[in-house]
């Protein structure tokens, strides 16, 4: 993918993340109303897995190195999200992980300095998400959230590494 339309499709994105703040808690709803509680949690969690299965499906097709450096964010979401008890905490890792991980591909070049320069920016991206969430009348600012879209995009950036380890 060309660099000038990996932009466009990473400022899409975030465009998608901040413009469905406020009928997310909506759709959230719906989803435990027709699912039940329970169920909702279970649906959450085997998103989670689905995604998480993608990755190493990718990054097996990398090869063997990739895919066990793929492992190692998965496992660090696995214990992070074990004991959270709100599901929609759990979508944040779905969401800034794939934003770490396009912020990852649209970097220009792979160096520690660029890295760090696409952590402060999903960091940035996740933090505004939180302020957007401060004005709207159905959500709340929250540091909590700040942090695990912080570490969601940081564990995003890894496994862009294992699946684009040369690109």
């Amino acid at each position: 993918m060309r660099p000038n339309t990996l932009r466009i499709l990473l400022v899409l994105y975030i465009g998608v993340i901040y413009s469905t703040l406020y009928v997310m808690r909506g759709i959230e709803q719906s989803l435990v109303g027709f699912l039940g509680r329970a169920d909702y949690k279970i649906f959450i969690n085997l998103l989670l897995l689905v995604s998480g299965f993608v990755l190493l499906y990718f990054a097996w097709r990398q090869g063997m190195k990739n895919f066990a450096h793929a492992l190692i964010p998965i496992m660090i979401i696995t214990y992070l999200s074990w004991d959270m008890h709100i599901p929609a905490e759990k979508i944040h890792f779905i969401e800034y992980g794939f934003l770490g991980i396009l912020v990852f591909k649209a970097l220009p070049e792979r160096t520690l300095l660029y890295v760090i320069a696409g952590f402060v920016f999903t960091t940035l991206t996740g933090f505004v998400d939180e302020v957007i969430q401060y004005f709207l009348p159905n959500r709340v600012f929250d540091w909590r959230d700040v942090w695990i879209n912080a570490i969601s995009g940081a564990l995003g950036l890894w496994a862009g590494k294992a699946l684009y380890p040369s690109a």
